[in-house]
């Protein structure tokens, strides 16, 4: 089954309910979203997605976001909060502007990196950041693709023994066991397999 993009009419981009081929929905409303992918297997990609500046700072001062942030990550199987646009502050006053107007909001940027810090280690909520809605759905697609397979490539796993020979010798193999060491390299290894032959003896 392919996966079905329900997107919020709140949601006033009509640019980004063509560019996603989705539905429009008050659904992703009732899960704390904007936008709801429904994968195969009965699982969720949940995006409650915030324009930066405006959008984010309104919905954390009137307690929008923290109504969100719960609902978002209690019934969606992987949640995420996007950040759409670049953050700015004042060079004199440190505080969030929007550029080209005099709009000022109270947070500095310590306190907005604190609340992206909040969203992801307190609620539990991932946060991508986007440069606008073309690249909204390019990652809202990324992230269906990546979430949606049942096997990923275990690209962070060290590469299996080889030998040049074919069959590795006891000091190859004594090299690899000590390169499984953290922070230990392949130039690390090999001093290591010199001066202690038998690892019994470390």
């Amino acid at each position: 089954m392919s996966s079905v993009f329900l997107v919020s009419p709140t949601e006033h981009n009509e640019d980004l309910l063509s560019l996603l081929g989705g539905l429009s929905s008050s659904v992703p409303e009732t899960r704390g979203c904007d936008i709801l992918v429904y994968l195969d297997g009965g699982r969720t990609v949940g995006v409650q997605r915030k324009a930066v500046p405006r959008d984010f700072a309104l919905s954390v001062d009137d307690g929008r976001l923290s109504k969100e942030l719960p609902l978002l990550r209690e019934t969606v199987t992987f949640p995420f909060v996007f950040l759409e646009g670049r953050f700015r502050y004042s060079s004199k006053t440190g505080k969030l502007i929007v550029p080209g107007t005099d709009l000022t909001f109270r947070f500095t940027r310590a306190q907005v990196e604190g609340l992206i810090l909040r969203i992801k280690y307190i609620h539990g909520v991932d946060v991508v950041r986007t440069e606008d809605p073309t690249d909204t759905v390019w990652w809202v697609r990324r992230l269906v693709s990546y979430l949606g397979k049942d096997v990923h490539s275990p690209f962070l796993e060290r590469n299996p023994l080889r030998s040049e020979w074919g069959v590795p010798s006891d000091e190859e193999r004594l090299i690899y066991a000590y390169q499984g060491l953290p922070m230990v390299g392949k130039g690390l290894a090999k001093k290591l397999a010199e001066r202690y032959p038998k690892p019994i003896r470390l």
